[in-house]
């Protein structure tokens, strides 16, 4: 059996590169010292996995209907596009995004605020679902011309650089508008201000599509909380589970055997977002204990034949392939991650 690890943000993006310094990783070193590493440019989580899954970007990758499927609706034939819900801040001439990974909202905060969009944009045929208080999705009648950035590329920047552009995106830079004003002064929001939170004064379209034609999948099983991993392998027909909390608790549920197994470690991502160095750096830690440390000592002992950790960035990315047979080569000592 083979692992593939898919780990976005491993390497620390900018503005947090001196997370790094001093962290000490004996197992993931180990493994980066007896393996190859191909380093390669930015790349995102979603052209990551909708490649490996065999599909082509037609636009905007089509993020949406798969991650409903994920969260457990039937995305039909329609077109979806995500509409989750985000604080614009503002920063002098600019207003700053912040995701979800910056503020938490409950179940019934988010069912009210979709309440009142839905009421205001009845008549123009728009449907919000929240079917996660972080994950808020619309609904269109049709298909818009426009192309939109992810969450991952607007968190953390001032959105005019990142607003839709294409034939129809003034309409709906004007739709982001009633947004704002439809939640400005929501009950909801002014509760959340009395409480010393941030107003979800607004919310980020993006990953517009219809659900695509079943995928190929490459992997035997897939093993992970990233929606849109476990909606990719749904729609393959691939056996998907949670991600477990430990390498350890993984390898006495796995199941030996000749395929390739994903799993999705993303939770350097919110913290890379937020530009949290120090949340960054704990968690590294935290994945070494759980989970490259107990990988590599599983490797070692030929209970995996291989493994290959891919890590996906914004500003670069690598590929780490490391086999089993790698350990004889005493001549290759650990290296650092950066």
């Amino acid at each position: 059996m083979r692992l593939q690890l898919l780990v976005p943000d491993l390497w620390p993006p900018p503005g947090i590169e001196d997370a790094c310094r001093g962290l000490r990783l004996s197992g993931l070193e180990l493994l980066l010292g007896k393996g190859a590493v191909v380093q390669s440019g930015g790349e995102s989580l979603e052209g990551w996995l909708f490649a490996r899954f065999g599909r082509a970007r037609p636009g905007d990758w089509p993020v949406a209907p798969v991650t409903l499927l994920a969260d457990g609706a039937d995305p039909g034939h329609d077109f979806w596009l995500r509409a989750d819900p985000v604080y614009l801040r503002a920063d002098g001439a600019r207003l700053v995004l912040a995701d979800s990974a910056a503020f938490r909202i409950s179940s019934d905060e988010a069912g009210a605020l979709v309440q009142v969009l839905n009421r205001h944009f009845h008549a123009d045929g728009l449907e919000f679902q929240p079917l996660r208080p972080d994950r808020w999705y619309l609904r269109l009648p049709a298909a818009p011309a426009m192309t939109t950035r992810t969450l991952q590329e607007a968190a953390g920047r001032s959105v005019d650089g990142c607003l839709p552009a294409g034939p129809d995106a003034l309409r709906w830079h004007r739709v982001l508008n009633e947004v704002q004003m439809a939640l400005y002064g929501h009950p909801v929001n002014e509760s959340r201000e009395e409480r010393g939170e941030v107003p979800v004064n607004s919310v980020w379209f993006w990953g517009g599509g219809v659900l695509p034609e079943t995928p190929s999948s490459p992997f035997s099983g897939v093993w992970s909380d990233e929606p849109l991993a476990a909606g990719l392998a749904r729609l393959a027909g691939t056996a998907s589970r949670p991600l477990p909390g430990s390498a350890d608790e993984w390898l006495r549920e796995a199941t030996v055997g000749d395929g390739e197994i994903l799993l999705v470690l993303e939770g350097l991502r919110p913290l890379a977002r937020l530009g949290d160095s120090i949340g960054w750096r704990e968690t590294m830690q935290a994945m070494e204990k759980c989970w490259f440390a107990p990988l590599a000592t599983a490797l070692q002992a030929k209970r995996l034949a291989g493994i290959t950790i891919t890590a996906p960035g914004e500003a670069r990315s690598f590929e780490l392939t490391v086999d089993a047979a790698d350990f004889w080569k005493f001549w290759r000592g650990p290296r650092r991650l950066c």
